[in-house]
């Protein structure tokens, strides 16, 4: 996949630009119904698939005191649309100025001058320029104008649940996994170095590798079963994480932990993914040492068992 970080960078020799518009925040289920359009667009014109996205989250420009805390990091979500077979990606640098071009002169200065639209995809509720003023309903009239074919994709649904970014923070912040990777199509993953922790695995005989995470957005306080991936090893490993601060120990800071299974590996200064699969129970504070300790044999045991299910039916 090629990466443009600004649509002047586009080049005028790509063969019928595709171009599918978002935020992408995810590359959720929707997303991927949106790219699954524009390929097939491209492949009846012999063109390409072209996602325009930007950077910085628009949301961080425009209502500073009230972000959306993201679900992936830029090279996350670039990582995840090469997956899915984008051809072209260009994440444009989103900024106050930008942000008080009109409709009109998005359409004629972007769409038709440096991406020479062939075809254009974008959502149910795709608006453009200052104050949103432009709709889908403006860019389909403004392509007509041009000659250039426009698909407006409607909202997609799982179990008659909205797939939307906004849906999918709110039920990681809840700590439900289970439908938030339904929407994503995926196991929801933060990214992170492994940094010093507490050194208190090796007395509850479960040692531990602490994150600091690069991402906005973690899952809600709990324990998950997991899977890791450790820079430089394509295979993930089979984990248990927890997240929060450990009630038991009163003094103890926020932390993200995973225990990688049946493995003894230094992985301090290496970058790690935790992909969460299933959560577990919430944090809570044990009387006792022992009875904590008892408690993460427990959650290995059942991180275990779900793992080798797992194989069994892959």
């Amino acid at each position: 996949m090629i990466k443009h970080f600004s649509s002047k960078d586009f080049s005028k020799d790509t063969s019928s630009p595709v171009i599918v518009f978002g935020n992408f925040d995810g590359v959720h289920l929707g997303h991927q119904e949106l790219i699954q359009r524009a390929k097939k667009k491209g492949a009846m014109l012999c063109g390409t698939c072209v996602v325009y996205t930007f950077n910085p989250h628009p949301a961080k420009i425009l209502a500073p005191e009230h972000p959306p805390r993201l679900l992936q990091t830029p090279e996350q979500k670039i990582a995840a649309l090469k997956t899915i077979g984008v051809d072209v990606c260009i994440m444009e640098p989103f900024t106050s100025d930008f942000s008080h071009m009109h409709a009109d002169d998005f359409f004629k200065k972007i769409i038709v001058e440096r991406l020479n639209a062939s075809a254009i995809v974008v959502g149910y509720d795709f608006t453009f320029g200052i104050h949103r003023e432009g709709t889908s309903d403006t860019l389909s009239n403004l392509a007509c104008s041009q000659g250039i074919e426009i698909d407006k994709v409607e909202a997609q649904f799982r179990e008659e649940t909205l797939i939307s970014s906004t849906n999918i923070r709110g039920m990681i912040s809840d700590g439900d996994i289970d439908m938030a990777n339904s929407l994503l199509g995926r196991p929801y993953s933060i990214e992170g170095m492994v940094i010093s922790g507490r050194g208190l695995g090796g007395a509850l005989d479960a040692h531990t590798a602490n994150m600091r995470t690069y991402n906005e957005l973690t899952p809600r306080n709990g324990v998950y079963i997991t899977e890791t991936i450790v820079e430089g090893v394509e295979k993930p490993y089979p984990s248990v994480t927890s997240i929060g601060d450990n009630p038991t120990f009163p003094d103890s800071d926020f932390a993200i932990e995973t225990h990688l299974l049946d493995v003894d590996m230094n992985l301090l200064g290496k970058n790690i993914e935790i992909g969460f699969l299933k959560r577990v129970r919430d944090q809570v504070a044990f009387r006792s040492q022992k009875d904590l300790k008892e408690r993460i044999r427990m959650d290995i045991e059942t991180s275990r068992t779900f793992h080798q299910a797992k194989r069994d039916t892959n």
